[in-house]
């Protein structure tokens, strides 16, 4: 049985947020989305024993980390804030998530973090349609321009992803067998660019996505520790001998 930890974190996250910075009295611009991070530091935050904590990110083969990622719930565990500090523990931005009666995320609003105040820069809007099998993705930016579409998604009878569309001419498409994805196919126009085949531990864990351009190898690979969670994740470069591009490592509660 997983057990939460309910703490007060407006304190301990304001020092998260601005502890290694030098201003006095760091601000969030007085308007109705900037309010919302701070209703959000303000209520009740949770921190569950076993999920996800945080995520380091590292460029190649570094051994010092580029930035990290801290996560908060709520009490269905679904992330509502996340902050994301540099190598040297400043501020960058942070994000809130909301989501709607079935629990499915409905809007991320980001914020970025500048000489001592967090403003508001946009928002990732999905919206579904009556049979919650299409979903689509708009970028909604703080300058008031029009929403931008980012993708949409397609699922079918099954709840299974099918398609996920980035324009008329890119697309991803996903293959099953025995309703588990075995391969993704990425395609421009009518052409197949870059094709990847999943690959699974005993456990039925997803191990890596393979590739066949330039000799062949695993373009992303996946670790798990001794509880089956996600520890580590990378991501190789086929054009540079299959070479670590970037790794994220993740901590838990």
């Amino acid at each position: 049985m997983k057990i939460s930890y309910k703490i007060s974190l407006y304190f301990p996250l304001l020092f998260l947020l601005f502890g290694c910075q030098n201003e006095e009295h760091p601000m969030v611009d007085d308007n109705t989305e900037n309010q919302e991070l701070f209703d959000i530091l303000n209520g009740n935050l949770l921190m569950p024993s076993g999920e996800l904590a945080m995520v380091y990110t590292f460029l190649l083969n570094s051994s010092d980390y580029r930035s990290v990622q801290h996560r908060y719930y709520d009490e269905d565990l679904n992330t509502v804030l996340t902050v994301n500090l540099n190598h040297d523990k400043d501020t960058l931005g942070a994000s809130i998530y909301f989501y709607d009666h079935q629990g499915r995320l409905e809007t991320k609003k980001s914020y970025g973090y500048n000489e001592g105040s967090f403003s508001w820069t946009g928002n990732l809007r999905s919206t579904f349609n009556a049979e919650g099998t299409i979903e689509t993705v708009d970028l909604i930016l703080s300058d008031g321009s029009p929403p931008r579409f980012r993708l949409r998604n397609i699922y079918n009878e099954r709840g299974l992803l099918q398609v996920t569309e980035y324009s008329d001419e890119e697309r991803n498409e996903y293959i099953y067998e025995d309703n588990i994805l075995v391969r993704m196919n990425y395609i421009i126009g009518e052409s197949i660019y870059m094709k990847y085949i999943y690959r699974y531990n005993d456990q039925e864990q997803l191990q890596a996505k393979q590739t066949t351009i330039h000799g062949g190898g695993d373009a992303f690979q996946y670790f798990y520790d001794e509880e089956g969670r996600l520890k580590e994740e990378r991501e190789n470069s086929p054009q540079w001998g299959y070479s670590i591009l970037e790794r994220r490592m993740y901590e838990y509660y």
